[in-house]
């Protein structure tokens, strides 16, 4: 469920959902380590209607994610995440 969801279903601001969520979250971040693939595949991704789209960088070999990032699919949107 996203954070919208749990907060309504708990009838608790989403901030305070975030808060709770958060130390779990940075547990599974530590776990994870810092990724270091072999594998990097780029793609963009659709984040509503009307052309608004981000870019998200993965590790292929282990399937997952490793970035998530820009303000549109631009050239300099991808710089963000060689910086």
């Amino acid at each position: 469920m996203t954070i919208k969801d749990v907060a309504e279903e708990t009838r608790l601001d989403w901030k305070t959902i975030q808060d709770i969520e958060a130390p779990d979250m940075r547990e599974q971040v530590r776990r994870a380590g810092t990724p270091a693939p072999k594998v990097v595949g780029i793609d963009e991704i659709s984040i509503r209607k009307g052309h608004t789209y981000r870019i998200v960088v993965s590790d292929l070999a282990r399937r997952r994610p490793i970035w998530f990032g820009g303000h549109d699919r631009s050239e300099a949107s991808m710089d963000e995440f060689y910086q």
